[in-house]
């Protein structure tokens, strides 16, 4: 196992090999085909459409059960596509705004004091971060760029490091069990992010440049531009970099984000989005297993085709992706891989009577890896989804949803769901939820040590119980969660070494809060509050780097001069991380912490500068053992938009 590449992997850190039997062989076998099927059905019924109109983009909202899709500009009668999060009910959703006007450097910042989100890093930028719900480990939330599944096949989790905020337009989270539309491994929830458009009929370009201590430095440029009236490109352009703050600690990574935008009719759109991300990182290790000498190099590609269309009544999506990940790890290649995917998935929307909605999708992909440790492998993976939406009342919703998942290595997986929800006058939106879900192990638990124990997949189970009530000038949100994950595997001893689950029959209950708020005319406040209690079954014990409290609250200041051309902005930011445990024998108690950040803006026309301070308090604090955190952190930047 490659203890650098820990990050991925969230709580465990080390996992095992599965032999496969025939049975599973057969029903994979069988299952593949299915998603073609269904592809070929959908574009056989929109050849025989000939009204055609596309489906309304408004995203996924905190109060509302419907399904709503990222298409923008598009015709408020049609349905929606299957959004990877809407289907799921209480969803948080984050504005590029919000994110800009945050002291985050990375997205787990941003889903920390938004949703509520417990984020694991192991240094400062540049050093690998992977956030947590509600107990759940980095393997076990999926994170979707544009309705796309990114986790890394190798290990199972997604670095946050390797997604800018600049490239982010919106983020829609999800917690618990929700696989549907997301596929098998969301166990923990559901992060999709929005890549940016720029939409403006004429050139756009906007240039920003960050400098602060610890050789912190960031530059970004932003490009968008109509052509033919109908197609937008646009292009996004960010490199970040610092020294660190120990031994071996620096970081230089560049993201590019290209996208176009074409709509031949009105009745339809094709996105096509490719990215690129290199980065250089020195991994220095824990305080107790240093490795000053060693270094990673980090490389993916990223690239997919859509075709969106639709009319009144129904609408279709279809989409084709790949990927290529590398890791080099400079000084030792035993913990070096490549992994190639592709793949392609169909969504489906169509009406029921007037007050039901069926939604169908299905995905396919092959994903082959090659790594000096483990060898040449090829698996394939597909899966089968279909929800139900009634609404056998005005103000009642039901959904029913039902998933099968496919795996080469495995046998199918079915995974049902149901969430209902009505409307309470005076109180809010009322949801209670039900879910089950798999997570298939990741390459490097199936194939790491041939004829050693078998592991099977993670089975999740999911319970929610939420209040959601939303007015002009407040959004509250409440949940009383309850959460169980089996991971099974057959383990045994020998003279050399002892094989240790972790996480085996996992139980999380706890509840959250969520308040956001505008105080006065030009003051707005949001905080959250997560209390987790969070088990090993089998030992009675607590799940390690799992905080049993943790919140987090904002204030921003806003004031606007000269007919809105000038614009002050301030914002505090405040978290507390409380009680933890570093080892699954509650030995090592680590230390509670509270942070203040702040940042300060002015905005003069289309010029921005701004200053941030993050750790006012120089409070030294770790929030994954061994691994600490730097004081106070100083950093000044601007901003510059051009329309040509």
């Amino acid at each position: 196992m490659n203890p650098h590449a820990s990050h991925l992997t969230g709580i465990k850190s080390e996992q095992y090999h599965l032999s496969t039997s025939p049975l599973s062989k057969n029903v994979a076998k069988y299952i593949r085909p299915i998603p073609v099927i269904v592809s070929i059905f959908c574009l056989v019924g929109y050849g025989f459409s000939r009204e055609t109109r596309v489906a309304e983009g408004t995203g996924c909202c905190a109060e509302s059960l419907r399904v709503n899709s990222n298409i923008e500009g598009c015709d408020s009668g049609a349905v929606a596509p299957a959004s990877p999060c809407g289907a799921w009910g209480s969803v948080c959703v984050i504005t590029a705004e919000e994110i800009e006007a945050s002291t985050a450097q990375h997205l787990g910042d941003v889903l920390k004091y938004y949703c509520g989100a417990h984020v694991l890093e192991y240094g400062m930028l540049g050093q690998p971060a992977a956030t947590g719900f509600r107990g759940a480990t980095g393997q076990q939330v999926l994170i979707m760029i544009d309705g796309r599944a990114v986790n890394d096949p190798q290990f199972g989790g997604y670095d946050l490091n390797f997604i800018s905020l600049d490239m982010v337009e919106r983020v829609e989270v999800v917690k618990g069990c929700a696989t549907l539309y997301g596929r098998s491994g969301a166990l923990g929830g559901i992060v999709n992010i929005t890549t940016r458009r720029v939409s403006s009929e004429r050139p756009y370009t906007k240039l920003r440049y960050e400098k602060g201590n610890f050789g912190l430095r960031r530059s970004a440029v932003h490009f968008g531009k109509r052509f033919w009236k109908r197609c937008h490109l646009t292009i996004v352009f960010d490199e970040r970099g610092t020294d660190g703050f120990r031994v071996k600690d620096d970081y230089d990574g560049q993201n590019i984000l290209g996208r176009i935008d074409y709509e031949p009719t009105s009745a339809a759109r094709v996105t096509s989005t490719i990215g690129r991300y290199k980065g250089h990182v020195g991994r220095s290790g824990s305080d107790s297993y240093p490795a000053i000498h060693w270094r990673q190099e980090d490389e993916r590609i990223d690239g997919d085709v859509t075709l969106h269309t639709g009319r009144s009544g129904w609408s279709l999506e279809n989409s084709l992706f790949f990927s290529d990940i590398r890791t080099q790890g400079v000084g030792d290649s035993m913990y070096s891989y490549e992994s190639e995917v592709y793949g392609g998935q169909v969504k489906a929307s169509f009406r029921v009577h007037r007050n039901g909605t069926i939604r169908l999708g299905s995905h396919i992909q092959r994903i082959q890896s090659e790594s000096p440790a483990q060898g040449e492998h090829t698996v394939h993976e597909s899966s089968l989804q279909a929800t139900a939406e009634l609404r056998p009342c005005r103000r009642f919703h039901l959904l029913l949803s039902g998933q099968c998942d496919g795996h080469s290595e495995y046998s199918a997986r079915v995974s049902p769901g149901l969430t209902c929800g009505t409307e309470i006058p005076g109180v809010g939106l009322v949801r209670l939820s039900a879910s089950t879900g798999y997570r298939f192990p990741a390459l490097h638990e199936i194939f790491w040590d041939d004829g050693e124990p078998k592991i099977e997949p993670e089975q999740g189970t999911s319970f929610d119980l939420s209040l959601s009530r939303r007015r002009n000038h407040y959004e509250v949100r409440g949940s009383f969660f309850a959460n169980d994950v089996s991971d099974r595997i057959l383990w045994k001893e020998d003279s050399e070494r002892v094989w240790m689950p972790f996480n085996v029959d996992t139980r999380s209950t706890g509840f959250e809060l969520s308040v956001q708020k505008d105080l006065f005319r030009h003051v707005i406040f949001g905080s959250t509050f997560t209390y987790l209690d969070a088990e090993n079954r089998g030992t009675g014990r607590v799940l390690a780097r799992n905080p049993e409290t943790l919140a987090t609250a904002w204030l921003q200041l806003s004031r606007a001069f000269i007919r809105d051309q000038m614009e002050w902005k301030v914002r505090i930011e405040t978290e507390y991380t409380g009680r933890q445990y570093a080892d699954f024998e509650e030995k090592v108690l680590m230390k509670k912490y509270a942070l203040l950040h702040a940042r300060m803006a002015c905005r003069i026309q289309d010029l921005s500068l701004y200053v941030t301070f993050r750790n006012l308090t120089d409070k030294t604090y770790q929030s994954r053992a061994g691994y600490p955190m730097p004081g106070r952190t100083i950093s000044f930047g601007g901003g510059w938009e051009l329309w040509d």
